[in-house]
């Protein structure tokens, strides 16, 4: 059975945002900011990481596409983690293999 994070007993959801595109953190910003949820947002792989190990993210919202690397790679690090956020991916040219 899957712990529940520390947030979901508070009943706060820390959102991380993670794109190269600062504009999808600005959007999601104006959607969250009238409600509970605490947002992160990171530019690129590594500082995503850094947040990870700093917080327990509830959510996760990733590009597709990071400079360097992918949500892919993103993923490899979460799996190791006790509580690993659920996540989301974004693009703006979704396609089937995504």
């Amino acid at each position: 059975m899957r712990k529940q994070p520390a947030s979901e007993s508070t009943g706060e959801l820390i959102l991380l945002s993670v794109s190269p595109d600062s504009e999808d953190h600005v959007s999601l910003q104006a959607i969250v900011c009238h409600s509970k949820w605490k947002m992160f947002s990171a530019r690129d792989l590594s500082s995503a990481l850094a947040l990870l190990q700093q917080h327990e993210i509830s959510v996760l919202l990733c590009e597709r596409d990071l400079l360097p690397g992918t949500w892919i790679d993103l993923m490899k690090h979460i799996t190791i983690l006790q509580n690993a956020p659920s996540v989301i991916v974004t693009s703006q040219r979704a396609d089937h293999r995504l």
